[in-house]
């Protein structure tokens, strides 16, 4: 048995010896054949000429208008350029104008007797003086022209009386009175009021003013308790009060 494996197992090693001989000789040849094939000098091939490039046109205006107007970086190149309306201020409202409680020509001019409001403290003016917002531009008998915001404002003197007190005298004479009584004829006339005293002096108009009743004869200028006698000219006609001194 041990012959047969030595020659068995020389037979295998010669085997092995000649596939790896053969082996090698293959890779030898395609090796070879493979330098053969691409070891060859590439021939280089002369490149084509060349050609210039077309000369571009000069560039035109109108290509370019709107590159020009549109550039977001200069607003003062666009031709439309939107201008902000100016803004209007609302026109300050006059306030209302001042009341007038009557008028006296003197030698040295016309004077009025004025109020900034109704029921206001009353005082005398003339052409030039301001009361509240406006100035008194001119005055006459009738007339009145104020200056207010710079503006003329011309009125009448009769649109700008104070009616309430006259109003209000008038309705608190109808309700003391009570009921309307028939008009006076013949010995029925109106009393003739000339000693007035503090109880028959007239209706209150204010804590410091009365209002004459009719038939008051008495003198201008008299005092009576405290009250002295004022009458004043008005478009409308001598207004008579008492004033308080």
């Amino acid at each position: 048995m041990k012959p047969r494996l030595i020659a068995l197992n020389v037979i295998l090693a010669a085997g092995a010896a000649a596939f790896a001989w053969q082996a090698r000789l293959r890779m030898h040849e395609a090796d070879l054949a493979r330098q053969a094939r691409f070891g060859k000098p590439v021939k280089p091939v002369a490149a084509p000429p060349l050609a210039p490039a077309p000369k571009p046109p000069p560039p035109n205006a109108i290509q370019y208008e709107d590159v020009a107007k549109k550039n977001l970086f200069s607003p003062d190149r666009n031709a439309d350029i939107v201008v902000d309306p100016p803004k209007v201020e609302a026109p300050k409202p006059m306030p209302p104008l001042p009341v007038v409680y009557g008028v006296m020509t003197l030698p040295s001019g016309v004077k009025v007797s004025m109020a900034d409001k109704v029921g206001g403290p009353s005082r005398m003016l003339h052409a030039g003086d301001t009361i509240g917002e406006f100035k008194i531009a001119a005055l006459d008998a009738r007339d009145v022209t104020f200056e207010w915001n710079g503006k003329p404002v011309p009125k009448k003197i009769e649109d700008l009386i104070d009616r309430s007190s006259h109003q209000q005298v008038a309705g608190a004479a109808v309700q003391a009175a009570g009921p309307a009584a028939p008009p006076p004829t013949g010995s029925a006339a109106q009393p003739v009021n000339e000693h007035p005293t503090e109880a028959n002096l007239g209706v209150v108009l204010t804590p410091a003013s009365r209002a004459c009743i009719p038939g008051d004869n008495s003198a201008v200028g008299a005092v009576v308790a405290g009250y002295r006698k004022v009458v004043s000219q008005t478009p409308f006609g001598p207004v008579c009060r008492w004033n308080k001194e």
